[in-house]
């Protein structure tokens, strides 16, 4: 079940990041800071082991299930 949930979390984030690329190269390009802010997290998680943006999506996931 936890890899599950690790996938659906790892599917979001992808999602967003290419929907932030198109809507930059498609709509304005300061959609591309989503993009950029999504970068940072994921080098921050590598180096401190703790995913914030997992931990976020997790916990929007734990209020709608409520």
């Amino acid at each position: 079940m936890a890899d599950q949930t690790q996938r659906i979390r790892d599917g979001i984030i992808g999602v967003a990041v290419v929907l932030s690329v198109v809507l930059g190269f498609k709509v304005h390009t300061g959609w591309f800071w989503i993009t950029g802010l999504i970068g940072v997290l994921m080098i921050a998680s590598a180096f401190s082991g703790i995913c914030f943006l997992h931990r976020f999506i997790g916990q929007c996931a734990m209020k709608s299930k409520s």
